[in-house]
């Protein structure tokens, strides 16, 4: 006998999982469905941090994400009893003298102050090599994604809402009753798509402004590197436990397979090498395809016929910290028809005729 879903979520990466966790908090009957155990959201490095930019600027709603972000976080370690969200401090390493002098301007500016910002002359830490000064961010925080959707999808399966199976959208069946089948045994009333950047390719949201792009990252083995701080300065080295780093990343709108590249493994290491002295290991070496939008605002919202076919979509480099605060704010919408931030709904694109 088939099941039946009030809504249906294909792909369980950083997007589809926040919104099934609100989904299912809010009580509603909703199934995800897995396309692909090898996502760009494993393959992440999950750095969140407040402050970007040689300009040391806070990113788009920082203090509303990163509150929300903390919550979300520390509530589902504690459900799932297991750890995934580590509070770290960031080093951001500086020697050009006029970003010096200008972040330490910074430091007093109002919208610095939540972010416990400290500039630290001349660091010296193991195996890192000399610099002029270096800004320590203490209210930074990693994301194990991989630790994190795993915990997803065992909670998901245990309520008998998460499937795993290959599913091709274009071949997705409307019912006479409105409802989309999915699969022989799965049928839901609602479908929103979280398929990271194969919604590029989505006969149904192809035509909004994509702008997808292929990172690259290494996991290194460094025993003789300190581990108090992610490094910063071309790269970031983000100590993972064990003297196990992660350190990347890159950018190439081009190139949009999924397999690593010896170019962009050289170009990781040529910035490492100007970060650290000590020798390392490489351990591993990834890429994955980002669902990244050109005016860099998720896509929210419903499809222009089908009234119940949604996107939850385009988070970018950002999927560990815009997800759950839209997540929320889409299943509301959903369940309760709470109006979505227009920065981030799609009706402010409209469908080439």
């Amino acid at each position: 006998m088939g099941m039946k879903y009030k809504y249906g979520i294909i792909g369980q990466g950083l997007a589809g999982s926040s919104l099934w966790w609100h989904l299912h908090k809010l009580g509603q009957d909703v199934v995800i469905i897995d396309t692909d155990n090898r996502n760009c959201s494993k393959t992440a490095a999950g750095l969140m941090n407040p402050i970007t930019g040689r300009k040391m600027v806070t990113t788009w709603l920082a203090d509303e994400l990163f509150t929300y972000c903390h919550k979300y976080y520390d509530e589902l370690e504690l459900m799932f009893d297991i750890h995934f969200f580590h509070k770290t401090s960031i080093l951001r390493l500086a020697n050009s003298e006029d970003e010096a002098n200008f972040s330490s301007k910074s430091l007093t500016s109002f919208d610095y102050l939540n972010y416990k910002i400290k500039k630290l002359d001349q660091p010296k830490f193991q195996g890192l090599r000399k610099f002029d000064s270096g800004f320590a961010l203490g209210c930074s925080t990693w994301l194990d994604t991989e630790v994190y959707l795993n915990g997803i999808a065992d909670y998901a399966t245990n309520l008998g809402q998460y499937v795993d199976c290959q599913l091709d959208t274009e071949n997705i069946g409307l019912k006479v009753s409105g409802h989309f089948q999915l699969t022989d045994q799965i049928e839901c009333e609602n479908l929103i798509l979280c398929q990271g950047y194969l919604a590029e390719f989505n006969p149904f949201f192809s035509y909004l402004p994509w702008a997808t792009v292929k990172g690259e990252l290494l996991t290194i083995y460094a025993p003789n590197l300190s581990e108090e701080y992610v490094f910063m300065k071309g790269v970031y080295a983000i100590p993972v436990g064990d003297s196990v780093f992660k350190v990347g990343s890159t950018y190439d709108w081009n190139d949009k397979s999924k397999e690593p590249t010896v170019a962009k493994r050289e170009q990781i290491l040529s910035q490492l090498n100007k970060l650290i002295y000590c020798d390392f290991k490489i351990v591993n070496h990834e890429a994955g395809i980002r669902p990244a939008v050109n005016d860099r605002r998720p896509f929210l919202g419903a499809h222009t016929e089908l009234s119940n076919l949604y996107i939850f979509n385009g988070f970018g480099t950002k999927g560990v910290t815009l997800s759950p605060y839209f997540a929320a704010q889409m299943a509301n919408y959903l369940v309760n028809d709470t109006p979505l931030l227009p920065a981030v709904n799609i009706n402010r694109y409209q469908p080439k005729m």
